[in-house]
């Protein structure tokens, strides 16, 4: 667990990844729990107190030495939270025996009870789509997860009512009543476990880590993990778009629009990486004074464009100029990419710069790039490039980082032949061109220089490209990736090796490759990366002949890496096979100390039951009994087999 622990902190610490800082949650939280719980007795102060470490090593995360090890550290930070709140209990002790009391302040309580009213008064208001989803959220604090199989409803269905009902309920709030307030004083005196203190953390994460952060894991993230983990709370990303502007980057959004909202706007598609997908609605338009046009369809994009007439640049920077947040911003330059042929461009020519809010200038790069046939978005990044604001300069690299697979930040000098290249192609042309290109750097590459280079894109994600994915993934092949990649695998460099196995995943080997390349390296050490990305690599819908070589690999694990190695089981519930369901039941049974890796990353996939530490043994041998009718046919009346370790 070390090594992966100490790698995933590192990209939160260095690239503000809060997908990263999740997948440390899951790593570190339950042996955190088990000692918080010994130094404070109780139950509710041994949670507030993983909260409040989790809450200092996100703001102090600076602090943690990259050659230290994570567990001591929040360890460490962990005790003195508990002896803080301690001293704390102890000093009010001492005040109520100067200042005895029989309750609490009473206008307080009478304050929460007024809040607690309206907002369950405003709850019931809410159209009743929305006011079940709302209510199992914020009264009785449930994940998303479960919110749509108690409604009867999937995932992404779920997502959409809790993002709609919530925005419904802050506006039908009084003032001064925000959601947080209104969740808290709801929830009051819930029990919260694991999953619920999960979703704090990750929001406050996303919430630190700023508009301009890498969501994803690696440098060039994206926001489709950011609640990544089975429980993570989808509302989220709505507490994010409420408290301001989130920073998404091309592959952000889906560019194939397969859904829409009634009102016809489209939706912004997101994904989370194990679980539910994460809906929201980008904003409305905002009304714009008269400028002489009307409509016609854009001959190069799937949205409807803005007739061709006479310009007016002032016009629109006025607009810009008013826009009073980020969101209207956003929306004025939806409408601005959407005038046709080089229109929009010329009037940011004469704009751009011009714009006073930074934020606002941010925005605007986002319709243009968002859109694979639009042929200004290299020309206005090439604006913000020159932008006096560094945070805007950030901005436009991000996004030239995903469109051409090179880091200018590092190495501006070579921007200008790029764009000199791509600066009139549409984003589609300049991403398949450069997905070849980058291939080909590859190939003539080796030792420290190609480390830095995969390093720099060492999570590709190529399935956020939406509707470019495949033809991006056959470019790289074309261009030779695959053949690259065998060479990584048995070159003897483990961290080639590991990052071959994470590229490898992206493009979905067949069963023959992946034996000859893949399964050797399940046989590597406990605690090896390479076995983690082994069983990444195989953890695909379709691979069920893997099933027994990653059982075979988590009964070679020693008795002391078998309560958090998870790859194995996470691999297993990727390929979906609900037949591994009594085996992994024997192996909890064999081995208590399992409950984790095997129930939070098997169990609880294929069965719905949100993971819960006190789920042992026993509680697994009563749901097997009293739920096989419900199971699916293959695996109704199986018996659970004799499992054995062989370490």
């Amino acid at each position: 667990m070390k090594e992966h622990l100490e790698g995933l902190f590192l990209r939160f610490r260095n690239e503000d990844d809060v997908a990263a800082l999740g997948s440390v949650f899951d790593l570190a939280a339950p042996e955190l729990m088990r000692v918080a719980r010994h130094l404070a007795g109780d139950e509710a102060e041994a949670e507030d107190a993983l909260q409040a470490t989790f809450q200092t090593a996100i703001e102090k995360k600076l602090a943690w030495e990259p050659d230290g090890r994570v567990l001591p550290w929040m360890l460490g930070i962990l005790e003195l939270h508990v002896r803080k709140a301690r001293q704390r209990a102890e000093r009010a002790i001492e005040e109520d025996r100067l200042a005895p009391r029989t309750a609490g302040d009473p206008s307080a309580v009478v304050a929460d009870q007024e809040v607690g009213a309206i907002v369950a008064e405003r709850i019931a208001e809410l159209p009743e789509s929305y006011s079940a989803a709302v209510h199992s959220y914020l009264v009785e604090g449930k994940p998303a997860r479960e919110i749509a199989r108690s409604l009867g409803i999937t995932a992404n269905a779920a997502s959409v009512r809790l993002h709609r009902g919530l925005k419904l309920l802050q506006r039908a709030l009084p003032a001064g009543v925000s959601l947080g307030a209104a969740g808290a004083v709801l929830g009051s005196g819930r029990a919260q476990g694991l999953p619920t203190l999960r979703d704090s953390v990750m929001h406050e994460a996303a919430r630190h880590a700023g508009p301009a952060s890498t969501l994803a894991g690696g440098s060039g993230g994206t926001l489709v993990a950011l609640l990544t983990g089975k429980n993570s709370l989808l509302v989220t990303g709505v507490a994010a778009l409420v408290a301001g502007a989130l920073y998404l980057s091309p592959l952000e959004l889906s560019w194939s629009r397969s859904e829409s909202t009634p009102g016809g706007e489209p939706i912004v598609l997101a994904r989370e990486e194990q679980s539910a997908e994460i809906l929201a609605a980008p904003p409305a338009p905002v009304p714009a004074p008269s400028l002489g046009v009307g409509r016609e369809v854009a001959a190069d994009s799937g949205e409807p464009a803005i007739a061709r007439a006479p310009l007016d640049p002032e016009a629109w920077l006025a607009r810009f100029v008013e826009a009073k947040d980020w969101r209207e911003a956003w929306a004025i330059a939806r409408e601005l990419a959407r005038l046709p042929g080089e229109d929009s461009l010329a009037v940011l020519r004469a704009i751009y710069q011009r714009i006073p809010v930074a934020d606002h200038r941010r925005q605007v790069l986002k319709p243009f790039v968002f859109d694979p046939r639009h042929r200004n978005a290299v020309e206005i990044l090439h604006l913000a490039m020159t932008d006096e604001s560094l945070e805007v300069q950030k901005t436009a690299l991000h996004y030239l980082r995903e469109l051409s697979f090179l880091d200018f930040a590092e190495d501006v000098a070579t921007y200008d032949a790029w764009y000199s290249r791509f600066g009139r192609l549409p984003v589609n042309e300049v991403v398949l061109a450069s997905a070849s290109d980058f291939v080909g750097r590859l190939h003539g590459l080796q030792g420290a220089e190609l480390l830095r280079e995969i390093e720099r894109f060492r999570y590709l994600r190529l399935d956020n490209y939406g509707e470019l994915s495949s033809a991006v993934k056959s470019a790289m092949m074309d261009a030779g990736l695959l053949r690259l990649i065998e060479g990584w695998l048995v070159g003897g460099d483990s961290q080639l090796s590991s990052r071959a196995l994470s590229w490898a995943s992206e493009f979905d080997p067949d069963e023959a490759w992946l034996r000859n390349h893949v399964v050797p390296l399940l046989q590597a050490g406990p605690e090896d990366e390479l076995v983690h990305g082994a069983a990444n690599a195989l953890g695909k819908e379709g691979n069920a002949w893997a099933i027994p070589l990653l059982f075979d690999s988590f009964l070679a694990l020693p008795a002391e890496a078998r309560p958090t190695g998870y790859s194995q089981m996470r691999a297993l519930a990727d390929i979906g096979d609900p037949t591994v369901i009594p085996k992994m039941i024997a192996i909890l049974v064999a081995d208590p100390e399992t409950h984790y890796s095997v129930g939070y990353f098997g169990l609880a996939e294929f069965t719905g039951v949100d993971y819960d530490e006190s789920h042992g043994a026993e509680f697994w041998l009563a749901w097997w009994e009293n739920n096989q009718q419900r199971l699916p046919a293959e695996v109704r009346g199986m018996s659970l087999p004799h499992v054995a370790f062989t370490r």
